[in-house]
């Protein structure tokens, strides 16, 4: 609603439009728009999954906020953004390519926009469905680590290793109990 003041300090009242009454081409602009967004929302998912926050930060680039979140909340509801699955997707990548803890990869999902809990779960689930735990991923992070590494002196060997796990996100008892397995199992040491 808008208020006009005259001169003589009187007030009316009038309403303002509500966007119904706009004419066609205003909304054929705006249907343009929404089309234009969703291909391009749909093209930015097909390169690779997104959580609902980073594929809301990309699109609001371009487009405005309503366009983006009614693409967003069609999306959804289509079945084609979901950060549940998107979660367990991205914790069962990061636990077979790039071995770090559960609190790490939770962390990850932090900073791309998942829930807290949301990501918790996908992450559970994701270590469930591997049928893998903690000590296993480390095991799996110090054993691709030590092939890569030349130093002959075991001390300099664990200390790089351990310095290697805490930044994965394994804590201390993890990293020592992997590390020694896998200089046990090693033929080289």
């Amino acid at each position: 609603m808008k208020i006009n003041s005259s001169n003589d300090g009187k007030k009316s009242f009038s309403r303002r439009s509500s966007g119904l009454s706009r004419s066609p081409e205003d909304r054929a602009g705006t249907q343009e728009t929404y089309r234009k967004a969703w291909r391009t929302a749909l093209r930015i998912l097909g390169d690779r999954a997104h959580s609902a926050y980073e594929l809301r930060v990309k699109l609001r680039r371009r487009f405005d906020s309503g366009t983006a979140e009614k693409v967003l909340a069609d999306l959804a509801r289509s079945g084609y953004l979901n950060d549940l699955e998107f979660s367990q997707e991205y914790a069962r990548q990061r636990f077979n390519r790039s071995p770090r803890s559960s609190f790490m990869v939770v962390a990850e999902l932090g900073r791309k926009g998942v829930d807290k809990e949301i990501a918790a779960q996908a992450v559970a689930f994701a270590l469930a469905e591997g049928n893998t735990t903690e000590r296993y991923l480390a095991l799996n992070a110090a054993q691709k680590k030590l092939l890569s590494l030349r130093e002959k002196d075991e001390a300099e060997l664990k200390l790089k290793l351990f310095r290697f796990l805490s930044r994965r996100g394994f804590n201390q008892e993890i990293a020592l109990w992997a590390i020694e397995q896998s200089l046990a199992s090693s033929p080289e040491i």
